[in-house]
């Protein structure tokens, strides 16, 4: 099994994004955090879990949470 490694530019949006939702809802940008990240640790164990990306080699999560509805 392969550990996960996170990018530093990965890292960066995902702190970027969840510090512009706490703005307006601090517990759905946490709740969004949470959700990405217990997401991504299912990687190592299903590298292929996820469909293939638009870039060649990639992987895409989606996140379908209805953030929108959280926000206010």
């Amino acid at each position: 099994m392969t550990a996960l490694r996170w990018e530093e530019a990965a890292l960066d949006d995902l702190a970027g994004i969840v510090d512009y939702i706490e703005q307006f809802n601090f517990e759905a940008a946490q709740a969004l955090k949470e959700e990405i990240t217990a997401k991504a640790r299912l990687l190592p164990l299903h590298p292929r879990l996820y469909r293939t990306g638009r870039l060649t080699g990639t992987r895409e999560m989606v996140i379908r949470k209805k953030l929108h509805s959280d926000l206010h």
